[in-house]
């Protein structure tokens, strides 16, 4: 300790703290304006393959000339085990869905042209009980809103100023007087 001491006074540039290496995520969000003041922009809905990969050559038919694209995630084709049990949207906790809607934007990206807008619904925060979105056995309640909030972070990192991610603004049914109490998601 005071060898450490010693060389640090005589470094001053050792008493620079260092960057962490964890990652401090915390999503708090509070909307200030009414909800209809967001409105969904008229834009063509990507084309899609079977497999869910982007039409590369439809999309250059039909979105060429556009300010902007939509992509709709809650008609994405998600296979079964990539759905919510309590509904068939997906879950965004499972890290198949997260890889399937990044490789899709990494499909898209080459194709946008400059000024492109890009629009992101239908991203649906809800409960699920299927245990292997978590890499666990069995049945593990879970919500995937913090997932949706890391998804949008890297949307907004990959994307630059491109994206306007409209969050879907319906509460859950069974838990909506606790829910209202909460921020909501409307700074996304």
């Amino acid at each position: 300790v005071e060898r450490r001491l010693c060389q640090a006074l005589k470094e001053p540039d050792l008493l620079v703290p260092e960057r962490p290496t964890w990652r401090y995520s915390s999503y708090l969000s509070w909307g200030q304006l009414p909800s209809s003041s967001v409105q969904r922009p008229d834009f063509p809905q990507i084309p899609l393959l079977e497999n869910g990969k982007l039409d590369r050559q439809t999309f250059a038919r039909t979105c060429a000339g556009a300010e902007g694209v939509t992509i709709d995630f809650s008609a994405y084709p998600w296979t079964r085990s990539q759905r919510r049990s309590t509904d068939e949207q997906a879950c965004f906790t499972s890290k198949a869905v997260v890889t399937r809607a990044k490789t899709l934007l990494r499909q898209l990206n080459p194709c946008l042209t400059d000024g492109m807008a890009v629009c992101i619904v239908g991203l649906k925060s809800g409960f699920c009980e299927h245990a292997n979105h978590l890499e666990r056995r069995g049945t593990r309640d879970h919500w995937d809103h913090c997932a949706i909030h890391e998804l949008s972070l890297w949307i907004r990192q990959y994307l630059g100023e491109r994206p306007l991610i409209l969050p879907d603004e319906q509460l859950l049914p069974s838990c909506a007087s606790w829910f209202r109490k909460l921020p909501d998601t409307h700074g996304l």
